[in-house]
C-alpha cells in the first residue's frame, strides 16, 4: 500500500486519504511499519471483526478510531509499550481535533484500549485485571470492543512475517479475518 515516497495510495477512498493527511499532523515518527499503511489494514480488519461480532454503532466507531490512532505516539519502530502509554494520553488531543463525535465513554474506552494494546494480554484478561473498567458499558461490550481493536492490530503482524498467536487473540472471529490478512500479505498457511 505504500508508494515509493511512503504515501499510501492503493485502494484508498478519498475520505481515508484526507484522514491520513490529518493524522500525519499528530505523528511523532514517520514509520513505514506502524504508519498509514498499517492503520489502513488495521481499520479494514477491525471493520470485519466488528461485523463478525455484531458490534453496535458506538462500539464499531471505537474500533475504527483505535485503528487510526493506536500508534501515533511511536518514536520508533522498536518493541515495548512506551508508545502505548504515551498514546493513551496523546489520543485525547487527536480525538478532540479529528473525532469530535465521540462520547466521553468512547474516549475513555479508547484511551484504555490504546494504553494496554501492546501489553501481551487478551481483552478478557485485561478486563478481569481491572484495566478496562468502564461503568457506562457492559462487560461484554468492553471485552468485545477492545478485543476487536487488539485483534485487528495483531492480525497485521503478518506484515512482519509473524503469524498471530491464538494465545493473544481476544475474539472468536479473528480466524475468519486471518485469510484476508494472509492474502494482503501474500502469505500461505
Amino acid at each position: 500500500m505504500d508508494g515509493k515516497d511512503g504515501a499510501v495510495s492503493v485502494g484508498l477512498m478519498t475520505a481515508e486519504r484526507e484522514l491520513i493527511d490529518q493524522l500525519r499532523r499528530f505523528t511523532h515518527f514517520d514509520s513505514k511499519l506502524h504508519g498509514p499503511a498499517h492503520w489502513v489494514r488495521v481499520h479494514r480488519f477491525g471493520l470485519l471483526l466488528a461485523d463478525g461480532l455484531n458490534l453496535g454503532d458506538r462500539q464499531a466507531r471505537c474500533v475504527e478510531v483505535f485503528a487510526w490512532t493506536h500508534d501515533l505516539a511511536r518514536l520508533d519502530d522498536g518493541g515495548g509499550n512506551q508508545h502505548a502509554v504515551d498514546g493513551a494520553v496523546h489520543a485525547f488531543a487527536v480525538m478532540d481535533a479529528l473525532f469530535p463525535d465521540l462520547g466521553s465513554d468512547q474516549r475513555t474506552l479508547l484511551s484504555k484500549a490504546i494504553r494496554f494494546h501492546s501489553d501481551g494480554v487478551t481483552a478478557d484478561e485485561a478486563h478481569f485485571q481491572g484495566l478496562l473498567d468502564l461503568d457506562e458499558w457492559t462487560e461484554d461490550e468492553v471485552i468485545d470492543t477492545v478485543g476487536a481493536c487488539w485483534d485487528a492490530d495483531r492480525l497485521d503482524l503478518l506484515r512482519l512475517g509473524i503469524a498471530p498467536n491464538q494465545r493473544y487473540m481476544s475474539t472468536d472471529c479473528w480466524r475468519d479475518v486471518l485469510p484476508y490478512s494472509r492474502k494482503l500479505h501474500r502469505q500461505r498457511r
